[in-house]
């Protein structure tokens, strides 16, 4: 099922010269972080709570973003102030979410709600900055899920039995 979901991925892609450039690259090694990131939120909630998870990952996350800050650091337009205001207080709400989620659910219960990630995401896309869809990213979303659905239920099934 996981290959099957990376063919998914690769239609999505349609792997030429031009699929392996920087934005890719960045996409991999985020994907790749943020699975690791959540089999580890997953691993210590057994021991720690929500709220210290969450408070070590934002120090963290607040103690790297400002040392990468002094390299690329620009000015921030007043205009632009709330809008920032509102990403932090979205992304530290989610953040914080997830975490709690990963303490309560195990995550191939979580796992298959990540993927309304897409529909959100294509429709903003689609809304938003005039993105299209075609059909090969669509074929590709569908095998993807359609994995990602296969491998819950087969876990389901599995636990079942024991």
């Amino acid at each position: 099922a996981i290959f099957i979901g990376f063919i998914g991925v690769i239609i999505i892609l349609r792997p030429t010269t031009n699929v392996i450039s920087e934005g890719s690259v960045f996409a991999i090694i985020g994907a790749i972080m943020f699975a690791v990131y959540l089999i580890l939120t997953r691993y210590v909630s057994k021991s720690d709570t929500a709220l210290t998870s969450f408070f070590w990952t934002g120090l963290g996350g607040t103690i790297t973003m400002s040392i990468i800050s002094l390299f690329i650091w620009d000015n921030i337009l007043k205009e632009d102030y709330l809008w920032l205001f509102i990403m932090c207080l979205l992304s530290a709400s989610s953040h914080f979410m997830m975490v709690k989620t990963l303490q309560i659910a195990e995550a191939s219960v979580v796992q298959p709600f990540s993927y309304l990630q897409l529909v959100f995401g294509s429709i903003i896309g689609v809304t938003i900055f005039s993105e299209t869809i075609d059909s090969m990213i669509i074929i590709g979303s569908l095998i993807v899920i359609g994995s990602g659905l296969f491998t819950t239920w087969r876990a389901y099934k599995l636990k079942e039995k024991i």
